[in-house]
């Protein structure tokens, strides 16, 4: 896919969303993977599959860190 077909995106630079969104990036899609809890259930966290757009490398980022965009 087309990098000017994917939905922009800005990263929050905290992991609990707070503070200004300042990374941009391209996403792909969502993602669930299994989480142990301390008590050993398996419980399923959802990721964004994500491209950051100054070095191209891609990370899973937490919901609560984005912000779709227009533009960058």
């Amino acid at each position: 896919m087309k990098k000017e077909d994917l939905r922009k995106v800005k990263i929050s630079k905290h992991h609990d969303g707070s503070g200004d969104h300042v990374t941009n990036g391209y996403f792909h899609e969502w993602a669930t993977y299994p989480y142990i809890s301390d008590s050993g259930t398996v419980v399923p966290e959802t990721y964004a599959i994500i491209e950051i757009e100054k070095d191209g490398l891609v990370r899973n980022i937490q919901p609560n860190r984005l912000k779709f965009v227009d533009d960058f």
